[in-house]
Protein backbone atom coordinates (compact mmCIF):
# COMPACT_ATOMS: atom_id res chain seq x y z
CA UNK A 1 0.00 0.00 0.00
CA UNK A 2 2.65 2.02 0.98
CA UNK A 3 4.25 1.67 -2.80
CA UNK A 4 1.24 2.44 -4.15
CA UNK A 5 0.65 5.53 -2.30
CA UNK A 6 3.84 6.94 -4.16
CA UNK A 7 5.53 8.64 -0.82
CA UNK A 8 8.96 7.24 -1.51
CA UNK A 9 9.03 5.30 2.07
CA UNK A 10 11.39 2.78 2.96
CA UNK A 11 10.79 0.04 5.29
CA UNK A 12 13.84 -0.47 7.45
CA UNK A 13 12.31 -3.41 9.82
CA UNK A 14 12.45 -3.38 13.15
CA UNK A 15 15.86 -2.95 14.69
CA UNK A 16 18.17 0.07 12.89
CA UNK A 17 21.25 1.63 14.35
CA UNK A 18 22.31 4.74 13.26
CA UNK A 19 25.08 6.68 15.14
CA UNK A 20 24.77 6.82 18.85
CA UNK A 21 21.22 5.41 18.63
CA UNK A 22 19.87 1.76 18.07
CA UNK A 23 16.41 2.54 16.74
CA UNK A 24 13.67 -0.68 17.86
CA UNK A 25 10.07 -1.32 17.76
CA UNK A 26 9.99 -2.72 21.80
CA UNK A 27 12.58 -1.73 24.48
CA UNK A 28 15.37 -3.66 24.45
CA UNK A 29 19.09 -3.13 25.96
CA UNK A 30 22.22 -2.34 23.56
CA UNK A 31 25.66 -3.07 24.89
CA UNK A 32 26.72 0.64 23.28
CA UNK A 33 23.87 2.90 21.62
CA UNK A 34 21.23 4.47 23.26
CA UNK A 35 17.70 2.54 22.24
CA UNK A 36 14.98 4.79 20.78
CA UNK A 37 11.79 2.97 21.23
CA UNK A 38 7.76 2.79 21.08
CA UNK A 39 5.54 -0.56 21.46
CA UNK A 40 4.72 0.59 25.23
CA UNK A 41 3.28 4.03 24.35
CA UNK A 42 4.38 5.19 27.61
CA UNK A 43 1.00 7.38 29.92
CA UNK A 44 0.21 9.66 32.64
CA UNK A 45 -2.73 9.63 34.50
CA UNK A 46 -3.69 12.19 37.31
CA UNK A 47 -6.64 10.79 39.78
CA UNK A 48 -9.05 12.12 40.00
CA UNK A 49 -9.04 13.40 36.77
CA UNK A 50 -10.67 11.06 33.81
CA UNK A 51 -7.55 11.68 31.35
CA UNK A 52 -4.77 10.72 30.18
CA UNK A 53 -1.81 12.17 28.51
CA UNK A 54 1.10 10.85 26.13
CA UNK A 55 4.84 11.01 27.72
CA UNK A 56 8.43 10.49 26.79
CA UNK A 57 9.76 7.80 29.58
CA UNK A 58 13.68 8.25 29.68
CA UNK A 59 16.23 5.57 31.91
CA UNK A 60 19.72 5.23 31.44
CA UNK A 61 19.99 3.97 27.57
CA UNK A 62 16.66 3.84 26.94
CA UNK A 63 14.07 6.40 26.01
CA UNK A 64 10.45 5.29 25.07
CA UNK A 65 8.22 7.36 22.85
CA UNK A 66 4.90 8.07 23.27
CA UNK A 67 1.66 7.58 20.76
CA UNK A 68 -0.85 10.55 20.01
CA UNK A 69 -3.57 8.43 19.11
CA UNK A 70 -6.97 7.89 20.55
CA UNK A 71 -6.36 3.79 19.83
CA UNK A 72 -3.40 2.60 21.56
CA UNK A 73 -3.70 2.02 25.26
CA UNK A 74 -0.65 3.06 27.03
CA UNK A 75 1.42 1.93 29.97
CA UNK A 76 1.50 3.82 33.03
CA UNK A 77 4.74 4.11 33.77
CA UNK A 78 5.79 4.32 37.63
CA UNK A 79 9.41 5.95 37.40
CA UNK A 80 12.19 5.43 39.54
CA UNK A 81 15.44 7.28 40.66
CA UNK A 82 17.43 8.76 37.70
CA UNK A 83 14.48 8.04 35.31
CA UNK A 84 12.39 11.22 33.85
CA UNK A 85 8.90 11.55 32.53
CA UNK A 86 8.09 13.90 29.99
CA UNK A 87 4.43 14.36 29.73
CA UNK A 88 2.52 16.19 26.81
CA UNK A 89 -0.10 17.95 27.84
CA UNK A 90 -1.87 20.85 25.66
CA UNK A 91 0.60 21.56 23.52
CA UNK A 92 3.29 21.49 26.11
CA UNK A 93 6.06 19.09 28.10
CA UNK A 94 6.28 19.15 31.13
CA UNK A 95 8.67 17.02 33.53
CA UNK A 96 6.72 15.05 35.97
CA UNK A 97 8.32 14.49 39.64
CA UNK A 98 9.39 11.02 40.80
CA UNK A 99 7.57 10.10 43.63
CA UNK A 100 9.93 9.74 46.98
CA UNK A 101 9.30 6.23 47.42
CA UNK A 102 10.36 5.34 44.35
CA UNK A 103 12.49 2.15 43.96
CA UNK A 104 15.54 1.96 41.97
CA UNK A 105 16.23 -0.44 39.19
CA UNK A 106 19.47 -2.04 37.79
CA UNK A 107 21.21 0.29 34.98
CA UNK A 108 22.36 -0.76 31.81
CA UNK A 109 26.24 0.32 33.18
CA UNK A 110 25.61 -2.15 36.73
CA UNK A 111 25.17 -4.82 34.16
CA UNK A 112 28.72 -4.25 33.08
CA UNK A 113 30.79 -5.12 36.42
Amino acid sequence: ALAAAGLDVRLLGTAVDDGPFAFRHEPQVHARLHVVCGHLHPVARFPPMDRRWPLFWLRDGLTVLPAFSEFTGGVKVLPTPGEARIACVEGDAIALPTPPDAVPLPTRNASRR
